[in-house]
């Protein structure tokens, strides 16, 4: 049994008790991963109301987020969204699949994408538009999941963010990870997803203002 593997899950069980409700209307929880995924909720109090779908299924890219088709065009209060998590991918990119990485860097993977949604669901109808056409620039997707990983690291997720970041750089032996569609190549020297000592200048920097 998972729990009775890995120690460091026996705190997570207060979350499985505490968010069953939570959980149960308004989040589907991705089969297998579900002490995860609990666990990286937490740290998005403000999504507690916002209806989140996590979906295990093959895909070339190893995790995606995005509103749901309607919702789209709805206020950012009313939008529902969903968590497409791959379980089965290209040769190259199956060794990082979620299922294959530990424990900590799964938990900041999937708080990586909830992110996502904690930026997406302050942003109005127009600003939402605005970024779906940016997502024809690979440079504006640069600066997108950038930052994505600092708010990543703004609610307390930094060292789960690090342990992904090392799990990947060490997986594909690259210095920089462009995320999977530059799989082929290694030699792409841009920090699309922040590098670990990246990750740990800014938890330091949040460290430093809040003192």
């Amino acid at each position: 049994m998972l729990i009775k593997n890995n120690y460091r899950l026996l705190p997570v069980f207060f979350l499985l008790f505490s968010a069953r409700v939570h959980s149960q209307i308004n989040k589907q929880l991705p089969p297998g991963f579900e002490v995860q995924a609990l666990e990286a909720l937490s740290h998005f109090p403000e999504l507690r109301a916002t209806p989140i779908r996590f979906k295990v299924k093959a895909s070339r890219m190893t995790a995606k987020t995005r509103p749901t088709v309607i919702s789209s065009f709805l206020p950012k209060g009313c939008r529902k969204y969903l968590i497409t998590i791959s379980d089965q991918s290209i040769p190259d990119l199956n060794p990082i699949l979620l299922k294959a990485q530990p424990y900590d860097a799964q938990v900041g993977l999937l708080g990586h994408e909830l992110s996502h949604i904690s930026d997406f669901s302050r942003k109005s109808s127009f600003k939402s538009f605005r970024d779906l056409v940016g997502h024809l620039s690979a440079r504006w997707l640069d600066k997108m999941e950038f930052h994505t990983d600092w708010i990543a690291i703004q609610h307390g997720l930094g060292k789960n963010l690090q342990a992904w970041s090392r799990f990947i750089r060490n997986t594909m032996q690259v210095e920089y990870w462009r995320g999977s569609g530059y799989v082929k190549n290694k030699n792409n020297r841009i920090e699309r997803y922040m590098n670990p000592d990246t990750i740990q200048k800014y938890m330091d920097e949040l460290q430093t203002n809040h003192h």
